[in-house]
């Protein structure tokens, strides 16, 4: 069994400008070799970007969608999470295809991290 812990300290600051975009991948768990505490969960949260110097800081980009895809039946099955600022994304590492949507207008900017178990 295992214990949720903390967040990982390990933030990735992610900007994908216009036509900026992720191809399909799963994420992998981060295993810190000192405590042996793991990660199973993917934390995304969509920040707010002001690209365009002017003062609607807030509003989404057009596209940047996180897209999750099906691989377990043979049409094509996907969900999008659209990356509205002040979002946030809660997601499992295993077997879970997904990529980041073409922007196409704006900027995305996101914060990624893990959730931390340890073995109990």
């Amino acid at each position: 069994q295992w214990r949720m812990v903390r967040l990982n300290e390990w933030l990735r600051f992610l900007r994908y400008p216009r036509g900026g975009f992720l191809r399909q991948h799963c994420d992998g768990p981060y295993i810190n070799r000192e405590t042996k505490q793991r990660t199973f969960f993917t934390l995304q949260f969509y920040l707010p970007s002001d690209a365009s110097g002017s003062n609607e800081s807030f509003l989404h980009p057009e596209g940047g969608s996180t897209r999750f895809l099906s691989k377990y039946t043979k049409r094509i099955d996907y969900a999008d999470v659209k990356a509205i600022p002040g979002r946030a994304l809660i997601f499992q590492h295993a077997h879970l295809l997904h990529t980041g949507e073409e922007v196409t207008g704006g900027v995305k900017v996101t914060v990624r991290s893990d959730i931390l178990y340890e073995r109990v």
